[in-house]
């Protein structure tokens, strides 16, 4: 679970949402996740894009993460 302690906003995330957050954290850099994950989950490339995808959309949208694009 994920949890900012200032707002209070949180999500609890799945075994491989979880293992997203450790990969995003270690690495910083989207492309350098899908790797590892492939590496490590039988996953279609297209179906991985789209799950990391919409984990950084919603933990961004929740105020979790911030991208380095983001103002």
């Amino acid at each position: 679970m994920l949890v900012d302690l200032e707002s209070g906003v949180s999500v609890e995330l799945d075994e491989v949402g979880t293992r997203m957050w450790e990969l995003l954290a270690e690495h910083g850099d989207l492309a350098a996740v899908a790797t590892a994950m492939s590496a490590e989950f039988e996953v279609d490339p297209e179906r991985l894009e789209k799950d990391l995808a919409g984990l950084v959309d919603q933990l961004s949208e929740r105020g979790l993460l911030r991208r380095a694009d983001d103002p």
